[in-house]
């Protein structure tokens, strides 16, 4: 301070761009995976996709990006007894997966949690 000839530490943060590089050719520059991301390992036709969705919401004044992708527990499930497949979408407790989907993400607020237990 100039006019009580103390000195002050005054922080400065500058932010800067030096180069815009799209996340397709950062994580998969001439590779095309990112075209199978969809279709669900193993699945009993190879085709079955997770199914994704994207949306924009308000939070604390600001829009946001938001996502969420689920996949059938069925179409996982293909191959087990119809007996074990039921009772797996009948789950509803705090060591299963509850419900007929699998689930990241949400529509309605900002997460990128799922619907399984954290033991898992």
């Amino acid at each position: 301070d100039k006019d009580f000839g103390i000195d002050l530490q005054r922080d400065v943060k500058i932010v800067d761009t030096l180069n815009i590089i799209p996340v397709k050719e950062s994580l998969f520059k001439n590779d095309d995976r990112y075209k199978t991301l969809k279709f669900v390992p193993f699945s009993e036709n190879g085709k079955d996709t997770i199914q994704m969705s994207t949306s924009t919401i308000e939070k604390g004044g600001k829009q946001v990006s938001v996502f969420k992708a689920f996949v059938e527990k069925d179409v996982v499930l293909y191959d087990q007894p119809k007996d074990l497949v039921d009772r797996e979408n009948a789950q509803n407790s705090v060591e299963e997966i509850n419900g007929t989907e699998i689930i990241v993400g949400d529509l309605q607020d900002v997460s990128t949690s799922g619907n399984w237990p954290p033991i898992y």
